[in-house]
């Protein structure tokens, strides 16, 4: 082979290789090319995904919102409606409770349907006009239509919608002011009956004080003349004044214990018993002095059970029937009802009761009847719309005291000329009801002893007449002024000490903190509670505690005397 020749292959080979070189070159470019191309891709593809997620995101968040929002507007009370060039477009689910109209019945309709008349109507669109026009909302009262032609009065309210406006929407609110009107008058119905539980309750512990001051004056009276009437050798004509000024203190007596029955309503024996049975039997009581008074009863058909005071109720009763007999001067009706009720939600603004069942007891005379200022009024102290020396005022507070305290309520209805009801609500009990009892008179005989007695109580009258009564009748008697005074006495002579005749209400130590104390040093300790309230919250519970009896003031020798005697004897027990 000529060297021409093999420079030629040499020459061929070199090329060759070149265009190999190129070619991988060319192949290690498109490479990258498709490599980076792909990446983009791939970043393109990655940031598609993201954007689909993110819209999905915001279209189910959207969806969110509207179910949220269509929530919202068919929670609203009012009706809310949509307006499109005055078509209903949207109607939420209070439509219906408002206007009958079921929201699907009214979209596409025209609102005409909803006013009472076309001149209403045209009024009320002129108004929308406004709105659309620049107005940025309107409110009024008009007379709007349900459904089957009912006219109530309604505040329509009409507002551009929140979102982009074209001009051609506007939204409606449609308020049924008849239940707008009955929340406001439940509102001030609430606020009346808040201040008047606050005057009630102000006046009850005013009441309350007084009652119990004046029966420690009381209590001095009467002791005095208790005393002065076991004389043996008093004068007769002495004898009868005093026999009438203790005539005079019991009649004084009652008047405070009414004045007790409002302010505290203490209850005392309480048992469950047939409420009608009682209503009859004191009625029947109360007709023997009035038989111009024709009775009508209206019995339940089943026994009405509850607990309560047996005394307390029957004077609860009197209170109301002397009430009727005075409204009805020439004689009338009045008519007995009994029964169960079921107190609703609603109902109880109006009581002031929780909601549940109870016993009820209606009471209605054919009398005068009263306005509403004396409704109002009538069961406050002291008031009366009978003349000087007609009435104290106080038998229908007593009244409203007692059943207050037995968890119930009493409710009148009453207008001139159309008589009175007064109607009672009393928990039902949930055992089966007790024989009623009848009250019996204390004998008259004064039974003494020769016992060691501590007397306690901070008023020195009440102290100086009780020692000398219990002196009269023949015990050994230690007095104190105080609670601590009393502690020291009992523990230097609890072995001789028969019985504690112990004051409620004492300053530094109380009637029940005495008590307490003297029950650590002798869990048996025999106490006779005394006070110039009636039997309250704490005296029942140191009646449930172990202490023996009750004694009001005032009282007499004779009824200190029976119930010192019972209690030494072992024959007395609380309750």
């Amino acid at each position: 082979m000529s060297n021409d020749q093999t420079a030629q292959d040499e020459n061929q080979r070199r090329l060759t290789q070149q265009y190999i070189f190129s070619l991988e070159d060319m192949q290690e470019q498109a490479e990258e090319l498709v490599r980076e191309r792909t990446a983009e891709l791939n970043r393109a593809n990655q940031h598609l995904k993201e954007e689909i997620r993110e819209r999905q995101e915001a279209a189910a968040t959207l969806r969110a919102m509207e179910v949220q929002k269509s929530a919202i507007l068919d929670a609203i009370p009012h009706a809310v409606l949509g307006l499109r060039e005055r078509v209903i477009i949207f109607a939420n689910d209070s439509t219906a409770d408002v206007f009958g109209w079921l929201p699907e019945e009214l979209i596409g309709a025209s609102t005409r349907v909803l006013y009472r008349d076309n001149e209403e109507f045209e009024e009320i669109s002129r108004n929308i006009n406004q709105v659309l026009l620049g107005q940025r909302s309107f409110s009024r009262e008009y007379v709007c239509r349900k459904k089957g032609g009912t006219e109530f009065a309604c505040r329509l309210s009409v507002s551009r919608p929140p979102h982009e406006w074209d001009g051609k929407e506007a939204v409606i609110v449609i308020e049924d002011m008849a239940e707008h009107k009955r929340i406001q008058e439940e509102r001030e119905l609430l606020q009346a009956q808040f201040l008047q539980a606050q005057k009630m309750e102000a006046i009850g512990t005013l009441a309350g004080g007084i009652a119990h001051d004046f029966n420690n004056i009381l209590m001095g009276i009467q002791g005095y003349v208790s005393l002065m009437l076991h004389e043996q050798e008093l004068d007769p004509r002495h004898r009868k004044r005093l026999t009438g000024i203790e005539e005079m203190v019991r009649s004084a007596t009652k008047l405070t214990g009414q004045l007790l029955g409002f302010a505290r309503g203490g209850k005392y024996d309480v048992k469950a018993l047939n409420i009608w049975e009682i209503l009859t039997k004191t009625c029947a009581m109360f007709q023997r002095t009035r038989q111009e008074i024709v009775i009508q009863r209206k019995q339940a058909n089943q026994p009405v059970v509850v607990d309560i005071d047996q005394t307390q109720i029957e004077q609860v009763f009197l209170n109301i029937f002397v009430n009727a007999a005075q409204a009805m001067p020439g004689g009338g009706i009045m008519t007995l009802r009994c029964g169960h009720a079921q107190i609703s939600e609603q109902e109880t603004v109006r009581l002031g009761l929780p909601p549940g069942r109870y016993a009820y007891v209606s009471i209605a005379d054919n009398g005068i009847g009263m306005d509403e200022d004396t409704r109002k009024r009538v069961f406050e102290p002291f008031f009366t719309t009978r003349e000087m020396g007609g009435g104290t005022g106080l038998g229908l507070a007593s009244a409203y005291g007692i059943i207050r305290n037995h968890n119930g309520a009493i409710n009148i209805h009453s207008s001139k000329g159309k008589g009175s009801t007064f109607t009672i609500y009393l928990p039902v009990s949930t055992v089966e009801a007790t024989s009623i009892t009848v009250m019996e008179e204390r004998p008259a005989a004064v039974n003494g002893g020769s016992e060691s007695i501590l007397l306690v109580d901070d008023n020195p009258l009440v102290l100086e007449i009780g020692e000398e009564m219990l002196w009269l009748l023949g015990y050994s008697v230690l007095t104190a002024s105080d609670g601590g005074a009393a502690l020291t006495l009992y523990q230097r002579h609890q072995e001789q000490i028969g019985l504690v005749v112990l004051d409620m209400i004492m300053p530094g130590l109380s009637g029940y903190d005495t008590y307490a104390a003297m029950k650590k040093i002798d869990p048996k300790v025999a106490v006779l509670l005394s006070s110039g309230y009636s039997i309250d919250s704490q005296a029942a519970e140191m009646l449930e505690l172990g202490c023996n009896g009750f004694l009001q003031k005032p009282f007499t020798v004779q009824e200190l005397s029976q119930m010192v005697r019972s209690i030494l004897d072992g024959r007395h027990c609380p309750g």
